[in-house]
């Protein structure tokens, strides 16, 4: 591996990125996150990832945040809720760091591949309902509404699922998934942090429903 002529990929990453993401609607919202806003409340976001490849390469992930979920919280903090990989010209998922100058070409090369691929991807989610249904499908392992009632263990699909039903407007659907995933929940003897978010995050959006 030849010597870097950078001390620090994100620094760099995100001023070459800066430039090819703010004609695209992207702002930063972390040192290697970008985002945009959805009109219907949730954020679309790429961001770069240099701990699946090491090496002198990264990759560029791109997907949809659940920001509407918890407004109060950074983006960088929010459910990502679907996600892909953007493939370079080859089809494959590296992009090269080693120098300044190969960083700037791998943004000038998102700048031409992000267009065709992400946002054709990005164009066939319009609604809640849209992504309420492509995640049950990515998820079918933990969401088969045969075995409400029968779960042992809690898992972040069900809860999620039950908030994204909530925002597609399926309040009777969204129960199940919201009382399954608080049974779970309330079930284990000793809850995480992340767990006791996720109850609390469950508690507020079954009080909200009509009873």
């Amino acid at each position: 591996m030849s010597p870097r002529d950078y001390r620090h990929f994100s620094t760099v990453a995100k001023t070459a990125f800066a430039k090819v993401a703010r004609p695209l609607g992207y702002a930063p919202a972390g040192r290697t996150l970008f985002v945009r806003p959805h009109l219907a409340g949730w954020h679309e976001a790429f961001w770069l990832d240099t701990g699946w490849s090491g090496g002198d390469s990264f990759g560029i992930g791109y997907g949809i945040i659940a920001s509407d979920f918890h407004p109060a919280l950074p983006l960088r903090e929010a459910p990502l809720l679907l996600h892909e990989t953007l493939r370079n010209a080859a089809g494959a998922s590296a992009f090269s760091r080693a120098s300044r100058a190969q960083i700037a070409a791998s943004a000038e090369a998102f700048a031409r591949l992000y267009p065709q691929q992400a946002e054709p991807w990005f164009a066939a989610f319009q609604s809640w309902q849209d992504i309420a249904n492509e995640y049950a499908q990515r998820q079918s392992r933990w969401l088969d509404e045969a075995r409400l009632g029968q779960y042992s263990e809690f898992m972040p699909p069900q809860a999620l699922y039950g908030l994204l039903l909530l925002k597609a407007g399926s309040p009777q659907a969204a129960s199940g998934w919201l009382q399954e995933s608080r049974r779970l929940l309330m079930s284990s003897k000793k809850r995480e942090d992340w767990e006791e978010t996720f109850l609390q995050d469950v508690n507020c959006a079954l009080d909200g429903l009509p009873t």
